[in-house]
C-alpha cells in the first residue's frame, strides 16, 4: 500500500524489535537500506550461534538448581518427619537451619499443594527470563559476578560495537549512529555509554576525546579501546578500527561460549555444596549436639 518497509515492520513489535526497526529507519534515511538488512542478517546469525552456545551451557546448572528443590522436597515429606520426634525428644535450643528445615516439612506436610509452588517459582522465573535480565537491578548484579560478568560486558559491547560500525559503515551521521546503538544495545551500562558519546559528539568533540571521557563504562577494556580510536582518528581508520573491536568482542565472546561448561561448572558446584551443606547442618546438627543432651555440662560422675 505504499508503505515504508519500517512502517510495515513496526506493526509487528514482537518480530521486530526496537533496536531492529531503528536501524532499518537509519538504513532509509541513509539510502543504505540493502546494505543495512544484510548487515543486520549476518549480525544476526552470528547472535544467535552465540546465544545457542550460551544456553546450552545453562542447561547442566539449571538441571542442578531443579535437582535440589526435589531433593528438598521429597526430604520434607520424607526424613524430616521421622527427624522432627528425635529433635523433640532433645528439649533443647535446636540449630536455625534445623527450625528452617522443620517448619518447611511442617508446611508441606499440612498443605501439601504448597510442594508445587517451588516448581510453580522456577517455571515463571524461566519463562520471563528475558524481563527479568533486563532490569537495572539484575544487570548490576550480573555484571559484577566473576564469570558471568565477563560474558556480559563482551556480549554488551560486541552488539554495541557491531551496530556502530555497521552504521557509520552506511553512511549514518556519527551523532544518529550513537543514538540508536544506544537504542539498540541491550544492556543499561552501554545505553549510558552510547548515549554520553553521542552527547558528547553534539557539542563538537572528537570521538577519541569522547570515548577517552566515558572509558569507564568499559570496565577492563576501557584504555585499550581508548587507545584503539586515538590509533585509528590518526589514521583516517575510523570505520575498519570499530568493526575490528567488534569481530575481537565476538571472537572472545565465541570461546567463552565454548568453554561456557568450564567457566559454569565451579559456580554450579559452589551453589550445590551450599545446599548440601545446608541439609548436613540442618539434619545433623542437632545429633552432633546430642552429647551435651546426655551430659550436660557441669555435670560430675
Amino acid at each position: 500500500m505504499g508503505e515504508k518497509l519500517s512502517e510495515a515492520m513496526a506493526k509487528h513489535p514482537v518480530l521486530f524489535p526496537d533496536e531492529i526497526l531503528s536501524l532499518i529507519i537509519a538504513g532509509e534515511e541513509a539510502g543504505q537500506l540493502a546494505r543495512v538488512c544484510k548487515r543486520i542478517g549476518i549480525a544476526q546469525k552470528k547472535s544467535s550461534k552465540i546465544i545457542k552456545k550460551l544456553k546450552n551451557g545453562m542447561i547442566y546448572p539449571a538441571v542442578v538448581i531443579v535437582l535440589c528443590v526435589v531433593v528438598v522436597i521429597v526430604m520434607s515429606f520424607t526424613l524430616v518427619p521421622a527427624m522432627s520426634k528425635l529433635f523433640a525428644s532433645f528439649k533443647t535450643e535446636l540449630p536455625m537451619g534445623t527450625k528452617a528445615l522443620l517448619w518447611l516439612s511442617d508446611l508441606f506436610m499440612h498443605k501439601p499443594y504448597m510442594a508445587a509452588l517451588p516448581f510453580v517459582a522456577l517455571y515463571f522465573f524461566f519463562s520471563n527470563w528475558g524481563k527479568i535480565a533486563g532490569t537495572k537491578f539484575m544487570q548490576d548484579v550480573f555484571i559484577k559476578m566473576p564469570i558471568i560478568g565477563v560474558l556480559v560486558r563482551k556480549s554488551a559491547a560486541s552488539m554495541g560495537f557491531r551496530t556502530l560500525a555497521m552504521l557509520v559503515d552506511s553512511n549514518v551521521r556519527l551523532s544518529s549512529a550513537l543514538d540508536i546503538t544506544a537504542k539498540a544495545t541491550w544492556h543499561y551500562h552501554y545505553k549510558n555509554l552510547f548515549g554520553r558519546l553521542r552527547d558528547h559528539i553534539a557539542v563538537g568533540r572528537t570521538l577519541h576525546e569522547s570515548f577517552l571521557m566515558e572509558s569507564h563504562w568499559l570496565g577492563p577494556d576501557g584504555r585499550n579501546i581508548c587507545g584503539l580510536i586515538e590509533l585509528a582518528s590518526e589514521t583516517g581508520t575510523g570505520t575498519e578500527m570499530l568493526t575490528e573491536i567488534a569481530d575481537d568482542y565476538e571472537e572472545e565472546l565465541d570461546g567463552l561460549a565454548n568453554s561456557m561448561d568450564k567457566l559454569i561448572e565451579p559456580l554450579t558446584m559452589m551453589v550445590l555444596g551450599v545446599m548440601v551443606g545446608f541439609l548436613i547442618y540442618a539434619i545433623y546438627g542437632p545429633v552432633f549436639a546430642l552429647g551435651d543432651v546426655i551430659l550436660p555440662k557441669g555435670s560430675k560422675k
